[in-house]
């Protein structure tokens, strides 16, 4: 199932043996355009401490009770590792800027670890002008994959979100927070709306490859090479 990245993004974290904490952030691999790490708080449990989980770990989620269920126990998310061990780009510039101010804290850092809460309000440029910008993102729940970003288009024409997929992304501005895409305005104009909530099926979702002149995803796994800037 495809779950918009805003409805989980709260979720309960629930383990073998109890509740450990809820969902604060999830980071991405910017070239494979996966899910890598969930950043979980822990809250008073855990003296407010954040851990991050590999979505291995997760089950079948809940979404009655918008709970996400791990196969582990409270003890082993005690020994899972802070959010400081795998830090997406954002949160790479600001530790290093305290570093730079003193701080002796280091770690491993990933070029390629972005933070889906740092994308959402990106804006999205299309080959003759901006469109609006990332509201959310489509997850699949099975696979952690990202299959579409969820764009407002409320910053061109009132009230319309269309789905973009990574393999339609032309390149990314991290340091500009912006999305290039293939397509032009008018053909963004015409696709079919997306309705916030909305579940989407093999129909609906090839009717939409057909009308950008897209090859489906479930057909096709490769995402091509992107023009990526990582300043």
């Amino acid at each position: 199932m495809l779950r918009e990245f805003n409805d989980f993004g709260g979720f309960g974290i629930r383990a073998i043996d109890g509740t450990i904490g809820r969902v604060e952030d999830c980071y991405f691999d910017d070239r494979a355009w996966v899910i890598r790490h969930l950043e979980v708080d822990a809250g008073t449990w855990l003296s407010s401490r954040k851990v991050l989980l590999s979505p291995t770990s997760i089950g079948r989620s809940n979404g009655a009770e918008k709970v996400l269920r791990v196969a582990l126990t409270t003890e082993q998310v005690k020994n899972s590792p802070d959010i400081d061990t795998a830090r997406p780009v954002s949160r790479q510039h600001e530790v290093e800027a305290y570093a730079r101010a003193g701080s002796k804290q280091r770690s491993e850092n990933d070029p390629h670890l972005r933070s889906c809460r740092a994308v959402l309000r990106y804006r999205v440029h299309a080959s003759n002008g901006d469109v609006g910008h990332v509201e959310d993102m489509l997850v699949d729940d099975q696979t952690w994959a990202i299959r579409y970003l969820v764009v407002n288009t409320s910053n061109w024409w009132l009230g319309y979100r269309v789905l973009i997929a990574p393999q339609w992304i032309q390149g990314i501005s991290w340091s500009d927070s912006k999305v290039s895409v293939k397509m032009t305005r008018q053909a963004i104009e015409g696709a079919p709306a997306y309705e916030a909530g909305a579940r989407l099926d093999r129909i609906q979702e090839a009717l939409l490859h057909e009308h950008y002149g897209q090859p489906v995803y479930w057909a096709d796994h490769v995402v091509p090479d992107l023009e990526i800037s990582h300043v």
